[in-house]
C-alpha cells in the first residue's frame, strides 16, 4: 500500500506552487520536493527540506 502525504506550498514572493511528498516503505522514510510549474525551482525545495531536517 502506497500512502503518501502530499502538501502544496507556495513561494513567498511569486506564489509558485511546489509539491512536498512524505512516505515510508521497506527501504526507509522519504521526503521529496518538486516544482509543479516550470522545469526548475533553482534548488529552493532542496534548501527547504535540508532546513527541516536540520531543525
Amino acid at each position: 500500500q502506497d500512502t503518501r502525504l502530499k502538501v502544496l506550498l507556495r513561494s513567498r514572493f511569486w506564489g509558485f506552487k511546489d509539491i512536498i511528498e512524505l512516505w515510508r516503505d521497506e527501504s526507509g522514510t522519504h521526503l521529496r520536493g518538486h516544482s509543479s510549474v516550470g522545469g526548475s525551482d533553482w534548488g529552493s525545495n532542496k534548501k527547504r527540506i535540508e532546513a527541516w531536517i536540520a531543525d
